[in-house]
């Protein structure tokens, strides 16, 4: 019965996202070309109740992804219209047919955009933060659906939840800014250095002991 309700949740949320989308369609702005434009946007932090039970349920499925990979990222993030992709190197494979240590690869979400409207610009992460060049995150990935871009393979996030299968080796101190009801958004510029953006202090706790729990299973060597 959780679950179920759960999934409906969900896919309301989703369910909205798509009319959004199409609603504020919108021609393609370079907004990278604006100095440090991320500081200019909002990004959403996830509510406790849907936190709390998409962190429960990740416990479960995130072993079961096809690939499973520690990388590097090796440059900014790129926006490209209606999506957000960053390069990486593979540093160790955990779970992989056909990915190698040494490979250069993208890694993209369905989830990860920016958007621009009359009323704002957003940056859409699945509540984790852009992965900051040098340091290294334990990814959960598909291999399958990959596409091309310049020469690298882009591989999707395992995205079997809301909450992106992302985690950083280090240790990064989260700030919290307390939010209810339906717009949960917050100025990226006050949470930016965060890893994972939480709505709640319950909410960013279970994020952190499910982190816990995936670099403990995949230590990095």
């Amino acid at each position: 019965m959780k679950n179920k309700v759960f999934l409906i949740i969900v896919a309301s949320l989703l369910g909205a996202a798509a009319v959004f989308g199409l609603v504020f369609r919108f021609s393609y702005t370079n907004i990278t070309a604006e100095e440090n434009y991320l500081d200019k946007l909002q990004v959403g932090e996830i509510p406790e109740g849907i936190c709390l039970v998409d962190c429960e349920l990740l416990h479960q499925s995130l072993p079961e992804a096809p690939l499973i990979l520690r990388v590097t990222p090796v440059a900014e993030l790129e926006q490209h219209f209606g999506r957000s992709i960053q390069k990486a190197v593979v540093r160790q494979t955990f779970v992989s047919e056909d990915v190698s240590v040494g490979d250069e690869i993208y890694i993209t979400a369905n989830g990860w955009r920016a958007i621009i409207r009359k009323d704002g610009w957003s940056t859409e992460r699945n509540f984790v933060n852009v992965m900051r060049e040098g340091s290294d995150y334990l990814v959960f990935l598909r291999d399958y659906d990959k596409i091309r871009w310049d020469d690298c393979t882009v591989y999707y996030l395992d995205e079997n939840r809301v909450i992106a299968p992302v985690f950083c080796y280090d240790d990064i101190p989260n700030i919290v800014i307390p939010k209810s009801g339906s717009d949960t958004y917050v100025p990226y510029s006050e949470v930016r250095d965060n890893e994972f953006f939480a709505a709640s202090q319950a909410g960013l706790d279970a994020w952190l002991s499910l982190k816990q729990e995936m670099l403990a299973a995949y230590p990095r060597q």
